[in-house]
């Protein structure tokens, strides 16, 4: 998950994996990116400018613009939050700092 201003983008894959050929078994496929807003229940409101996601048979289904989900949100200190949706699927997520020592995609050093 990332997060900036008024936008997160997700990508999830659970327990995925392949058979004979593309065909998809056990598993579970959701990315897109929302425009998001918190509500004063803390809800966090995300509504879809694009995704996909696999349907119960597995199968890719790209998602309409304007789709929408609502993540009940708990933040745990300040480098854990979960997403949970009511009667499905809770995301744990943990910040990755920005470390200086490391080098960007370029193979320079961080700033």
């Amino acid at each position: 998950m990332v997060v900036g201003g008024s936008f997160l983008s997700m990508e999830v894959h659970l327990a995925w994996d392949l058979r004979e050929g593309d065909e998809w078994i056990d598993g579970f496929f959701q990315s897109g990116t929302s425009r998001i807003q918190m509500d004063p229940n803390g809800e966090l409101f995300a509504k879809a400018m694009i995704g996909a996601s696999t349907d119960d048979e597995y199968s890719l289904q790209f998602e309409p613009p304007g789709k929408e989900r609502r993540y009940q949100v708990s933040f745990f200190g300040k480098n854990e939050v979960t997403l949970s949706i009511q009667d499905g699927p809770k995301f744990t997520f943990v910040r990755m700092r920005n470390d200086a020592s490391k080098v960007d995609f370029f193979g320079r050093k961080g700033r």
